[in-house]
């Protein structure tokens, strides 16, 4: 983590500048426009700065060794954190409270993927786009957008009670519908890309998965409204936080 955050929040700044004065000096015969700028500003951002926020949550709050098994709800992990201590393999900080939180995020956003297939393949008539205008994928159903989020909450919920999160027969259901929804949102975003660009796939690696982007797109903008919400209910929960903004 190491560098203080103003030092990390002049990243976005200077690549924009980098950028414009790459394009605006690179000899070649056709002219540069604002759509290749913003076009590769956007990458920037999207894949390199949402995401950093994974990392900044990473940050937040140390766990006391003997409530790691509790909260991630995972049998003989404290012992299994003292053999990691004893053989070297890992230091007193391996688990932290934004550490744990990610853990069971993924484990919420990968179960509201199942229930949003399940519920759309069996149960899905409404289209999405019939209610939001949202055109960009028309498979996707209403039916399909609710059973995400109902199983999302179901774990959400589940790891907002064992992390000890306050009120969290309220925040755990909020939690997931919040990431359910932004995860479905983030989908759409690289539908939006994908389509703008004319390709069925974002990359080949993954074949039959529409490559790599397509398997984390859920999880890009979920990042930073996650961060900040677990930031704010820190300071009720007990768990020191870093000093990241």
């Amino acid at each position: 983590y190491g560098l203080p955050f103003a030092y990390t929040d002049c990243v976005l700044p200077v690549a924009y500048i980098l950028i414009v004065g790459y394009l605006l000096t690179l000899k070649r015969s056709e002219k540069t426009t604002i759509s290749s700028v913003q076009t590769t500003f956007m990458g920037i951002f999207y894949v390199g700065y949402l995401a950093s926020f994974w990392v900044r949550l990473r940050a937040l709050g140390v766990i006391p060794s003997e409530e790691v098994s509790r909260v991630m709800a995972v049998p003989m992990m404290h012992e299994t954190m003292q053999w990691i201590s004893f053989l070297g393999l890992g230091s007193a900080d391996i688990f932290t409270q934004g550490a744990v939180v990610t853990w069971w995020t993924m484990i919420s956003i990968a179960a509201s993927d199942v229930g949003a297939y399940f519920a759309g393949k069996n149960f899905g008539k409404t289209k999405l786009s019939d209610w939001t205008g949202i055109s960009v994928s028309p498979n996707k159903t209403m039916e399909g957008f609710f059973g995400g989020v109902a199983l999302c909450s179901i774990f959400a919920t589940t790891g907002a009670r064992l992390m000890g999160w306050p009120l969290w027969w309220i925040t755990g259901p909020f939690y997931g519908f919040m990431i359910s929804a932004l995860g479905l949102l983030g989908d759409l975003t690289v539908s939006l890309f994908k389509r703008d660009a004319g390709v069925k796939d974002t990359g080949n690696l993954l074949p039959g998965h529409g490559g790599i982007l397509d398997r984390i797109d859920s999880y890009m903008l979920t990042a930073a409204p996650v961060y900040y919400f677990v930031k704010l209910l820190s300071k009720f929960q007990g768990y020191p936080t870093a000093d990241w903004p």
